[in-house]
């Protein structure tokens, strides 16, 4: 007889790897890597995916997608993107207002000065160590967002304020 070929799956173009970052089963998947085979795919599903994730309950998916938001230079250009960046600067959970103000600034446009002044009033502790983490010690302004935190209530913020100085 005759030698058939062996059978060879067709190459997927895209890829999905879904894991559950919580205790609880019950815990939105999170998104971990996809697009990695297709990245045309960043600029459509996977976005709509990780805003989606932004409207999570559990602030753990919430702070994920901003995070993976942020890492890209394409997607937090995105206007929608950007709206969520912003809508998360008034999330009840500290961690995912915290995590918009390090993707809000990564760009370091405009606006970035305006979220670094709000982002000081923040009454978590953790939001404003964020905020002067990202001011620039370079620039004017920046200079004037760090004397303000440097008589911050917090120790840590006001030393790491100075510390820029």
């Amino acid at each position: 007889g005759e030698a058939s070929a062996p059978h060879v799956p067709p190459r997927p173009t895209e890829a999905w790897l879904l894991g559950n970052m919580g205790d609880s089963a019950d815990k939105a998947p999170q998104i971990q890597s996809c697009a990695a085979a297709n990245p045309s795919m960043a600029d459509g599903e996977l976005t709509a995916a990780l805003i989606e994730m932004t409207r999570s309950d559990d602030p753990r998916d919430r702070q994920q997608a901003l995070m993976r938001l942020a890492s890209d230079k394409n997607l937090r250009d995105d206007p929608r993107v950007r709206g969520e960046l912003h809508a998360a600067l008034a999330d009840r959970d500290a961690r995912v207002r915290a995590q918009a103000v390090h993707a809000l600034t990564e760009a370091a446009g405009d606006e970035a000065a305006g979220v670094l002044q709000s982002a000081l009033q923040d009454g978590d502790a953790a939001v404003r160590l964020m905020a002067v983490d990202k001011i620039p010690a370079d620039t004017p302004t920046g200079v004037a967002l760090l004397e303000n935190a440097a008589a911050d209530p917090d120790a840590s913020i006001r030393a790491l304020a100075i510390a820029k100085l």
